[in-house]
């Protein structure tokens, strides 16, 4: 029995989510588990009582394994917390997953400077410009976008991703064998054919569910090393990540409207972030690539800066210092 068949079937229990879990990992028999007569004993020794029956596990394991052959249907990929591809930066977030199920290409998890960029589902034709620029523009340098699939931003961010030539993660609040929307499956799969990932922590079979999304929200932050709002309300989805970010200490970057844009309500709450000193207004070319260098100084503990960004995708001498199309607005 390998973590991932041992750590489904303990999940397949009745009232045992992940939190129980990593308390589980902590017991120093659990890694020598190879029957089910002894996940039996160690979870009934961990509640010190007997909370299931051996009828109960084999239940369980039989679940599990209905899980891992739609796994093998699907081509996804279950990774468990002590799997050396799990990603490394999401075992650092106040609440990690214990099991991930993951599709495409696993290394762009563990691999380069992952940065979020996110927003609402009904940006401003400005937002959806600049937001697939400053995505386009990472890209380019081989920094990976990670977003959440959804229409509006999300979506823009990964095709500006694509139109870089660069790697994109979609992390889902949903089972791996379907896209939700459906509107965004041919871009779901176009990140696969451009070696991205689809990243989730809900099996196969499993739909989303309001509060699934909030927990999705936590992993775009805790797979990155910062987050850029390119627009949002003072109310909405992404202000749950824009909170995981902050709490985390990482950096958060948002863009800075022009003036005319002020009064947008999807504007508002990049206002209100940047005005609180929380958020760091993105204004050009040389503000994005102060903020990649701020991320990639705090995932380094603040070693000297070195370009990030590309030589090839900065302003050339003569041009404006502006990230593409910011003066058409």
């Amino acid at each position: 029995m390998n973590n991932e068949q041992l750590i489904l079937t303990i999940m397949s229990l009745p009232r045992i989510g992940r939190k129980s879990v990593h308390k589980l990992l902590q017991i120093p028999e659990f890694s020598q588990i190879s029957s089910l007569k002894e996940i039996l004993i160690i979870m009934n020794q961990f509640f010190s009582k007997e909370v299931f029956t051996l009828e109960d596990i084999q239940l369980a394991r039989e679940k599990a394994e209905e899980i891992l052959l739609k796994c093998v249907k699907y081509e996804i990929e279950v990774l468990s917390f002590l799997n050396p591809l799990f990603p490394a930066r999401l075992k650092l977030i106040p609440d990690p997953p214990i099991l991930l199920y993951a599709k495409g290409n696993l290394k762009c998890l563990n691999e380069g400077l992952p940065i979020a960029v996110i927003g609402t589902r009904e940006p401003t034709e400005y937002g959806v410009k600049m937001g697939k620029s400053i995505s386009s523009l990472l890209a380019s340098s081989g920094i990976t976008i990670v977003s959440g699939l959804a229409t509006g931003c999300d979506a823009v961010a990964h095709l500006g991703c694509l139109e870089g030539k660069g790697t994109t993660v979609a992390i889902l609040a949903h089972g791996l064998d379907t896209i939700y929307p459906k509107e965004n499956r041919s871009l779901a799969n176009q990140i696969l054919e451009e070696n991205g990932c689809w990243l989730s922590e809900y099996p196969p079979g499993v739909r989303g569910m309001r509060n699934f999304f909030v927990e999705r929200d936590r992993l775009q932050s805790g797979l990155s090393i910062g987050v850029i709002v390119v627009e949002t309300d003072i109310k909405g989805g992404t202000m749950y990540t824009v909170g995981f970010c902050l709490d985390e200490n990482k950096p958060l970057g948002c863009l800075n409207h022009p003036d005319h844009l002020l009064n947008e309500p999807k504007t508002r709450g990049n206002q209100k972030l940047i005005f609180e000193g929380k958020g760091i207004p993105i204004t050009n070319f040389d503000s994005l690539e102060e903020f990649v260098n701020l991320c990639n100084r705090r995932k380094n503990h603040n070693q000297k800066d070195k370009t990030i960004l590309k030589d090839s995708v900065k302003p050339q001498e003569n041009e404006p210092n502006q990230i593409s199309l910011w003066e058409d607005f």
